[in-house]
């Protein structure tokens, strides 16, 4: 399926061509026994993927100053930061089981703003959405995006989240219609999908046609996922082994990035990016793509 001509055409400029929007996160995770921390978030992952496939970037992410290691990650990588004030930088507790995992969020950033990135976001076409939380970013970017005229991309992981008490739970935002209303590109993994159509009380099928989803993303970890396209064809693909797996954290965001480097920025078909993002999330998962110790701390 082409992409449709209501898309902006996206060109690789020496200016950014995607900005992505979401907390970028020091996390601690523990699996196996094994406790370690290391740079996370939307922001970092699909930051360095889409840097990864030559797709120059913006990173809209706020960053206390002490953490430099951050924007030194970033400036390696030539993303630009587009950050702004806030006493701490987001942390998370990750403790996975197999493709469970817990979460905790014991210290939160201040709300990424949008107006202060007008300049640059009239530069771009892509706008990449990928909130940790309901509250990361700030009401005036669902408000201002609904105004102009960008291929907006969303992680709803954020939207189905409520933290209370340094805890992470199930729970569909008020917000999460409108950003679904504006993208046209949407990756959930199957557990928060249970969780959006039971809040909504519809079948996939009606839920995607009621927002207006050219192409939905349904992740399951190690046994695969499902592309849905909006002319009703299922595309269905098998996780790739990633032999020694080192770490899944930031996999479904690897994932989507390298989904839409392909699709968007090559204008490749939807089964053959999907194949490709599935490569690359297994080399991910088994510390190949972005190297282990690259975001490690």
């Amino acid at each position: 399926m082409p992409v449709r001509e209501k898309w902006p055409a996206v060109r690789r400029t020496k200016r950014p061509c995607v900005i992505i929007a979401g907390s970028v996160t020091y996390d601690t995770i523990v699996r196996e026994g094994a406790c370690f921390r290391k740079i996370g978030g939307v922001s970092a992952y699909a930051g360095l993927t889409f840097r990864l496939h030559g797709i120059r970037t913006a990173a809209a992410c706020n960053v206390a100053p002490r953490d430099r290691r951050v924007r030194n990650l970033f400036r390696q990588y030539d993303i630009l930061v587009c950050d702004g004030p806030t006493p701490v930088t987001t942390r998370f507790v990750n403790v996975q089981t197999g493709d469970s995992r817990r979460q905790e969020a014991p210290r939160l950033a201040d709300p990424v703003r949008l107006i202060p990135l007008l300049p640059l976001l009239k530069s771009v076409a892509h706008v990449h959405l990928g909130p940790l939380h309901p509250a990361d970013l700030h009401p005036e970017w669902l408000a201002i995006l609904s105004r102009v005229h960008k291929t907006v991309s969303l992680d709803v992981q954020g939207y189905v989240r409520k933290i209370r008490d340094g805890r992470v739970f199930p729970a569909v935002s008020k917000r999460l219609p409108e950003a679904l209303r504006l993208s046209r590109f949407v990756k959930a993994d199957s557990e928060e999908m249970a969780v959006i159509l039971e809040r909504f009380r519809m079948k996939i099928e009606t839920f995607q046609d009621t927002f207006g989803i050219d192409e939905l993303l349904v992740t399951s970890g190690r046994r695969g996922g499902t592309l849905r396209l909006a002319s009703g064809e299922q595309i269905a693909y098998e996780a790739c082994p990633a032999g020694r797996e080192s770490d899944t954290t930031g996999a479904g965001d690897v994932l989507f990035a390298a989904y839409l480097a392909r699709r968007l920025y090559r204008n490749e078909s939807p089964d053959a990016s999907i194949r490709h993002a599935a490569r690359i999330a297994a080399d991910q998962v088994a510390g190949r793509f972005i190297a282990s110790e690259t975001l490690l701390i």
